[in-house]
């Protein structure tokens, strides 16, 4: 493995890169895992976060399937299990996954987050589950406009915004079409833009008109937006679309809803890039005894140079804690996520193509 490490203050002598110091990190790195020995004995929680895009993909295109509710409904279970077997595994997948289909993906990521908070509520999982279903669909009348802005860089059109504002009902339409009439999934996907002070759309609602779980999954829904790139912007990293997300100026997120999503997701969540105190960079594996030191699988030092073996640091400084957060793709380095998390992260390694061979 190569690692490169470019800023403006270079030296002869290399020196830990510090917060402040003008930097740029370009990471070049070849990565090749031992050999998997023996497969997993079922299929991994990361297995089942993929399969879960490909097969909400393919529902969602089939507007003539007569078994459409119910097959959401069991892709919704199929996420309660994985994050039930593994929540880190799962979380981690929203960051260090981001390589298919965004559409989808925002919507499986969505339902995995909304998941985990309504179980840290205590809501039984029968409820939980007509949320994840709304989820997995709130953006079904949105389709065209997802595969347009893909492929876009400039501003929304006047046409582009008027799709945009009324999807919530063209999306709650499309469903009941498709024969879903369950209220809670339908009020959700309709509610899932509004806000507590009206300034919501389509409907502008207010207060109490507004159900809490279709807050919360709209959220979800922005938190998750902000941690992918986009043809438009840049991804952000985890603490600033935290902030973002629940900030005064970010349409009426209420104090109860900040603080469920917080104690949910962490200050760090699985899958997070950092750096600690000592230098060290790596990927957050869980939380830790304190919110503010999560457990970290450190891959490179201070230099940048991969370590000879990842290693689990527990405590804060001055080994651990973290020191800054990065957006996911400041590691241009293949994560294999088996390496931090095992077993449940198995991925299969991607098959050549006729080309590559």
């Amino acid at each position: 493995m190569q690692a490169v490490c470019n800023t403006s203050q270079q030296s002869d002598n290399a020196k830990p890169f510090r917060i402040g110091q003008p930097f740029r990190f370009h990471i070049v790195a070849h990565v090749n895992p031992p050999a998997q020995t023996k497969l997993p004995r079922r299929t991994s929680i990361a297995q089942v976060i993929l399969a879960s895009r490909e097969r909400l993909a393919a529902l969602l295109l089939d507007a003539d399937n007569p078994h459409f509710q119910t097959e959401v409904i069991m892709l919704a279970a199929q996420l309660q299990s994985a994050c039930s077997r593994n929540r880190n595994v799962a979380l981690a997948m929203t960051l260090l996954a981001q390589d298919t289909q965004y559409a989808t993906r925002h919507a499986v990521d969505v339902a995995v987050v909304v998941e985990l908070a309504l179980r840290r509520l205590g809501q039984n999982e029968s409820e939980r589950r007509s949320v994840i279903a709304a989820a997995l669909t709130m953006n079904i009348g949105m389709q065209t406009l997802h595969e347009q802005l893909d492929q876009q860089s400039g501003p929304l059109t006047a046409e582009q915004r008027q799709t945009m504002q009324s999807h919530p009902l063209v999306s709650m339409d499309e469903l009941r079409g498709r024969g879903v009439s369950d209220t809670v999934w339908l009020n959700c996907v309709l509610q899932h833009h509004e806000t507590p002070d009206g300034r919501g759309y389509p409907n502008k609602l207010k207060g109490d008109k507004l159900r809490f779980e279709a807050r919360l999954l709209g959220l979800a829904d922005r938190y998750c937006a902000l941690l992918s790139k986009r043809a438009w912007r840049a991804a952000k990293s985890v603490d600033s679309a935290l902030a973002q997300s629940i900030s005064p100026l970010s349409a009426g997120v209420d104090d109860k809803l900040d603080r469920l999503f917080m104690e949910t997701l962490g200050f760090y969540p699985p899958g997070s890039v950092v750096q600690l105190y000592s230098g060290e960079i790596g990927v957050v594996k869980r939380p830790g005894e304190h919110e503010l030191v999560p457990v970290v699988q450190a891959l490179f030092d201070a230099h940048m140079q991969p370590l000879p073996a990842p290693v689990e640091r527990l405590n804060g400084p001055p080994d651990g804690g973290i020191l800054n957060v990065f957006e996911t793709e400041f590691l241009q380095v293949p994560i294999v996520p088996a390496s931090i998390w095992g077993d449940d992260a198995y991925l299969p390694e991607p098959q050549p193509t006729q080309e590559q061979e």
